[in-house]
């Protein structure tokens, strides 16, 4: 019986450490994309890729989160996720942790914001360094 608890606490373990990974991946991602509005500023593919690339992530973290609370995993729960990731992560996570999952939304919102200006402002600095990006030319619009 301890053989089969520790299998399944390792196991527990290793789904938490994913999830993990999943929530980096979207602070990877909102990183990118604060570089990426200043090197391509509206380019379709960027945005399509960027779009689909969060709500990949978003929904491998609703799915290894849903692992790990013990609780099904509906194909259609995942694809509507998907599609209104945003939404969704927030009524799951009121649903799941009650208030403190609005706390956890709320933070998790605020801290892709700061990592996407903290990304952004810097790239911008430095392409105007290089005399890549016309700053004044922008002032002037």
């Amino acid at each position: 019986m301890t053989a089969a608890m520790s299998l399944t606490e390792s196991i527990d373990t290793s789904r938490v450490i994913h999830r993990r990974y999943a929530v980096l991946l979207l602070y990877g991602l909102s990183a990118f994309w604060g570089v990426g509005q200043v090197v391509s500023p509206n380019n379709p593919l960027l945005y399509i890729a960027s779009a689909i690339a969060f709500a990949t992530s978003a929904t491998l973290w609703f799915s290894i989160d849903r692992r790990i609370l013990a609780k099904p995993r509906l194909p259609v729960l995942q694809l509507l996720f998907f599609f209104t990731w945003p939404a969704a992560s927030l009524i799951h996570l009121l649903a799941s942790r009650g208030l403190r999952g609005f706390g956890y939304w709320l933070l998790h919102s605020v801290g892709m914001f700061m990592t996407m200006c903290v990304t952004f402002f810097p790239a911008m600095l430095l392409l105007h360094w290089f005399g890549i990006l016309d700053l004044d030319a922008l002032n002037e619009m």
